[in-house]
């Protein structure tokens, strides 16, 4: 035991070398179940890992992968869909890895498929394989009524598509991989140092969804074999409903990659939540070196198992389950579906979390937004839509964000001049966007207050209602010297006592604009108040 323990140190502290420092002569000279039981609390990108040093190593955690988890792994120029489906039966997977694949269309097999009812004779060739030497306890009857059937009628939990090295989405075979991303229904698809643009994703999302209307087609009546919605694992049973929900869900994309830039990275998300806004439930990407850290955006309220969020009983599993300890960036474009607990949970979940953006967080009280806003490593928060938070819940919460490098708050009806003056003490704040056209409870006198505290300034984003005092308030940001980006709106007919004072100057924005010095980058607009009507 003593030697099983060392050399499953040995294997955690190899994971991450070069293959030319990976000790391949102490692998191969162990029996496949030695490496197995070193294998079995390895993560799954630890055994995707392991498996690229020796054929050997891989053919023992294709083997593992299989037998403990139903993933089957195929590897390019090592397998094709003929080999897999002789070794393994094909009917059992739940998940599909593909490492430095290329040829989607020959190692794909096609009984993964949805519904596919191409005839597979050219994949089940002569041969022996290289499988010799591992043994799944598949029977050739199961694997002969595998490879007779049509296509796959459930979906599979992972579809990972990744590579050894940094690959340019763009740069591998179009069409081949919108087959795969259109014809392979998962419920989460994984990418592997695949470095993709705003516009990949899109392309990505648009094939995965075909994905789902396929659904609707003359055979889209699916069977459910009992596969469990869960996010990172299957379990036994389940029922014929999953597929209901997989299909009425938008899909989950992730991606990972060995090294990245944080900016651009952080620049992708921000772009992927304006262009794919409704078309996924969650986009997720992770960097592995030199320190593990991660960037989600959720652009619906109810993704994942995040549909048990407003449950307080399932609060904390689901915050655990959809949020990594290494998360630095979250952006939640809908939080209507997330009860108070969650974000209670959300604070002790998420210790490192550095940027959250919150979107229609109606249902955060005032000790939801005192946890979020005291996160220890919290630099960057903008949260939309707090109706339930007051303005004590917003005085206690900026009393604790001692860390706020920028601050976003819009449709929070609570804020008051207290809030306002406190947002003056927070003298490290760098950014701030305020959106107080909703607040009949804030006075041009607050604003005044505020901006004479914010000395560090530098990006400030005011929407104000227009009348006199607010254009006075707003005048005075001109004694910030390190402002550098000054963005106004003025809103009309905001309330109907703003109405009675107006700007008596005509020409009020241009002596406005003239009160800021020339490196200042100042606009100003004016709006009319949104009005909505609602029908019983």
């Amino acid at each position: 035991m003593a030697v099983s323990n060392e050399l499953q140190q040995t294997t955690t502290q190899n994971m991450d070398e070069t293959e030319s420092s990976c000790p391949k002569c102490v692998f191969d000279r162990l029996p496949p179940e030695m490496i197995r039981f070193i294998f079995r609390k390895q993560s799954t990108d630890d055994l995707l890992q392991a498996s690229a040093t020796t054929d050997r190593l891989y053919r023992v955690a294709q083997h593992h992968m299989y037998a403990s988890e139903g993933a089957l792994l195929v590897r390019g120029g090592q397998d094709t869909a003929a080999t897999v489906t002789r070794t393994y039966d094909v009917r059992n997977v739940t998940s599909l890895y593909l490492v430095d694949v290329y040829d989607f269309d020959r190692d794909v097999p096609r009984q993964l498929r949805w519904n596919d009812e191409r005839s597979d004779d050219g994949e089940r060739s002569d041969g022996d394989g290289d499988d010799d030497d591992v043994d799944d306890g598949c029977g050739d009857s199961e694997r002969s009524d595998s490879e007779s059937g049509g296509g796959r009628t459930s979906a599979l939990e992972v579809l990972h598509v990744g590579y050894g090295r940094d690959v340019q989405y763009a740069n591998l075979p179009a069409d081949g991989l919108r087959r795969l991303l259109s014809g392979v229904r998962a419920r989460r698809v994984c990418f592997s140092n695949v470095v993709m643009t705003a516009d990949d994703v899109a392309d990505a999302v648009t094939a995965m969804l075909e994905a789902r209307d396929d659904v609707d087609g003359p055979n889209g009546n699916d069977d459910d074999d009992g596969s469990d919605d869960g996010d990172d694992e299957s379990d036994d049973g389940g029922d014929g409903g999953d597929d209901d929900d997989y299909d009425r869900r938008p899909p989950v994309l992730r991606c990972s990659h060995d090294r990245a830039d944080d900016r651009k990275v952080v620049d992708l998300m921000e772009a992927v939540e304006r262009t794919c806004a409704g078309l996924l439930s969650e986009f997720r990407v992770t960097i592995r070196r030199p320190s593990p850290r991660a960037y989600a955006v959720y652009p619906v309220s109810r993704c994942g198992s995040a549909a048990d969020w407003d449950d307080a009983a399932n609060a904390a599993d689901a915050v655990a389950a959809e949020t990594p300890e290494d998360l630095l960036a979250l952006t939640a474009a809908d939080c209507s579906g997330l009860g108070p607990t969650a974000y209670k949970r959300l604070g002790l979940a998420c210790r490192r979390l550095r940027r959250l953006t919150m979107k229609a967080a109606r249902q955060v009280d005032d000790d939801g937004f005192a946890a979020v806003a005291g996160m220890p490593s919290l630099q960057h928060l903008h949260v939309e839509g707090m109706s339930n938070v007051t303005s004590d819940g917003l005085l206690s919460g900026l009393v604790s964000a001692n860390g706020l490098q920028s601050l976003g708050l819009a449709d929070c009806p609570y804020v008051t001049d207290d809030v306002l003056r406190r947002i003056g003490e927070m003298r490290q704040l760098r950014s701030l966007r305020l959106d107080l056209t909703d607040c009949d409870k804030t006075t041009a006198a607050g604003v005044t207050d505020m901006l004479s505290g914010c000395e560090r300034l530098r990006e400030l984003d005011l929407t104000l209602p227009l009348d006199a005092g607010y254009v006075a308030a707003a005048a005075s940001a001109g004694r910030l010297d390190g402002l550098r980006e000054f963005r106004l709106t003025f809103e009309r007919l905001s309330f109907q006592d703003h109405l009675d004072d107006q700007p008596a100057d005509a020409d009020w924005q241009r002596s406005l604009a003239a009160g800021f010095a020339d490196h200042v980058e100042f606009s100003v607009r004016q709006t009319f108040t949104r009005i909505t009507v609602t029908v019983d």
